[in-house]
């Protein structure tokens, strides 16, 4: 899953290298940003000055700690405690 969605940000900033090769992606969230980190180039920003409320920090956090950490292809067994 984390492969899959490196290559698919890696060919979306390739494309976007040559103007207008790649249309703004469809995503239905209030407010998004693509900034590239190597250089911090802005690549997709949608409502990126727009003051919302704070997301769930938490849970994404959790979510990126796990892909970065965890065996993906483990199976965990969570304990009714």
């Amino acid at each position: 899953m984390k492969r899959l969605f490196a290559l698919l940000l890696t060919v979306c900033v390739f494309l976007t290298l040559t103007p207008h090769a790649c249309a703004a992606p469809n995503t239905s969230a209030e407010s998004a940003i693509l900034i590239d980190a190597a250089d911090g180039e802005i690549l997709y920003e949608k409502n990126a000055e727009t003051p919302l409320p704070m997301a769930s920090t938490t849970k994404i956090m959790t979510a990126l700690i796990v892909l970065e950490n965890a065996d993906l292809s483990q199976t965990v067994t969570v304990p009714k405690e």
